[in-house]
C-alpha cells in the first residue's frame, strides 16, 4: 500500500482496489458455475507428494538460488551496471 501512496492519492488507492474487488468476485463467480457444472475436477490434483517430487522440487530451488547467485557474481566480475529502473527501485525498496 505504500508503493502506491507514492505515486498516486486516495482516489486512485480506492479506485484501483475497488476494481480488484470487482474482479474477484467476477472470477469467483465464474469458479463457482463452473464447479456446479462438474466442468472442474480436481482430483487429479490433490495425490499425494511423493518423493521423486519432492527431490525435484528440491534440486530446482537449489539450481534457481544457484543461478541467482551466478548471475550476481558475473554483473560484479564484468562490471555491468544496473538501468536506471533498477537503480530507482533499489532506492524506493531501502
Amino acid at each position: 500500500m505504500y508503493i502506491y501512496l507514492i505515486t498516486a492519492n486516495w482516489f486512485t488507492l480506492l479506485v484501483s482496489f475497488s476494481l480488484y474487488a470487482v474482479i474477484i468476485v467476477f472470477l469467483y463467480n465464474i469458479y463457482k458455475t463452473t464447479a456446479e457444472l462438474r466442468q472442474f475436477d480436481f482430483r487429479p490434483w490433490r495425490t499425494r507428494l511423493n518423493k521423486r517430487a519432492l527431490l525435484l522440487m528440491v534440486i530446482g530451488a537449489v539450481i534457481i538460488v544457484a543461478l541467482a547467485f551466478g548471475y550476481a557474481k558475473l554483473t560484479a566480475v564484468w562490471h555491468i551496471t544496473e538501468s536506471g529502473n533498477e537503480r530507482a527501485l533499489d532506492l524506493l525498496l531501502r
